[in-house]
C-alpha cells in the first residue's frame, strides 16, 4: 500500500486524493461484505456512527498533512502515543482490564513502533510540525476505535460500520471536489486508474478487517497491538535495502521487532 502511495505521488497525484477516493470505494464495498439490519428504529447510536465516520475521515486527513508537512519517519514514530489514548479510553470505560499485563503490553507496544520506525528525540524535536499533525490525528483516530468498540455491537455491527463509512465518505466528496478536475485526469490515466483501484481495495480491505475486529471483539488496545505488528515488515524490507540494514538502524529495528512480539504476547493473556 505504501509502494502504491508513492507511485501516485511520483504521477502527480496528491495523498489527499487517493485517501479521498479510498474512502468512497470504502462506501461501496462494506454492504457488499455487511449485512445490516434497517429494521430497527433509527436512534442517537445511528447519529453517533455516522459521527464516528467524521472521526476516521479526519484522523486519515490530519495524518496526511504530517505526512505532507515533512518528516515520514517522525509521523511513523509517533503512531505508538495512540495505544496509549486508547488504552486509557478503553479501561476508563470498562471496555479492558487495567490489568498489569495489559499496561506492560501496551507500553512495549508504543516504545516498539518508535524503534521500529527509526524514530529519535532529536527528530521529533526538528519536525515539530509533523508530530503535531500526527498526535491530532492519532486522537481522531483513538476516539474512533473506542467508540467502534464500545458501541457498534449495541446498534448492530454491520450498521454502524455501514454508517460510519457513510459518513466518512460524505466528508470525501467534500474534500475531492475542488481536486475534481486532476481527479478525472487520474482516471483517464490506465497507470494511475490502477494506483487509484489497488490503494481503494487495499484501504478497503484493512477499514473492514480492522473495524470489524473492533466491534466483534470490544477490545480496541489488544486489536491495536495485534495491528501493529505489521510494523515487522520493517525487518525484512530493510534487510533487502542492505544500505540501510546497518549499524544503529539495524539495532533499532531488531530492538523494535522484539519488543512488538514481547507487547503481542502480553497482550494476548492479558
Amino acid at each position: 500500500m505504501g509502494w502504491l502511495f508513492q507511485k501516485g505521488e511520483r504521477e502527480g497525484l496528491p495523498m489527499s486524493v487517493t485517501v479521498g477516493v479510498s474512502n468512497l470505494a470504502t462506501v461501496f464495498l462494506f454492504p457488499i461484505y455487511l449485512r445490516p439490519d434497517w429494521s430497527l428504529a433509527w436512534s442517537w447510536l445511528d447519529a453517533l456512527a455516522i459521527a464516528n465516520g467524521l472521526l476516521f475521515f479526519f484522523g486519515q486527513w490530519f495524518s496526511v498533512q504530517a505526512v505532507k508537512s515533512g518528516d515520514l519517519i517522525v509521523h511513523s514514530s509517533a503512531l505508538g502515543i495512540k495505544l496509549l489514548l486508547v488504552a486509557s479510553l478503553s479501561i476508563a470505560l470498562g471496555l479492558e482490564q487495567g490489568s498489569l499485563m495489559l499496561v506492560a503490553a501496551v507500553a512495549l507496544g508504543a516504545l516498539a513502533i518508535f524503534l521500529l520506525a527509526g524514530g529519535d528525540v532529536k527528530g521529533w524535536r526538528q519536525h515539530r510540525k509533523t508530530l503535531g499533525w500526527t498526535l491530532v490525528g492519532t486522537v481522531f483516530y483513538g476516539v474512533g476505535d473506542v467508540f467502534t468498540s464500545w458501541k457498534a455491537a449495541e446498534l448492530d455491527m454491520a450498521r454502524w460500520l455501514i454508517l460510519m463509512m457513510a459518513g466518512s465518505g460524505s466528508c470525501a466528496i467534500v474534500a475531492l471536489w475542488p481536486q475534481r478536475r486532476l481527479l478525472r485526469v487520474a482516471v483517464s490515466n490506465e497507470r494511475l486508474r490502477w494506483v487509484l483501484v489497488g490503494l481503494g481495495l487495499l484501504m478497503s480491505s484493512q477499514a473492514i478487517l480492522i473495524n470489524s475486529a473492533f466491534a466483534l471483539f470490544q477490545k480496541p488496545t489488544v486489536t491495536n497491538i495485534v495491528f501493529s505488528i505489521r510494523g515487522l515488515l520493517a525487518v525484512p524490507f530493510l534487510m533487502l535495502i542492505r544500505r540501510q540494514w546497518k549499524g544503529v538502524v539495524r539495532g533499532k529495528t531488531l530492538t523494535g521487532a522484539f519488543l512488538m512480539l514481547a507487547a503481542l504476547a502480553l497482550a494476548a493473556f492479558s
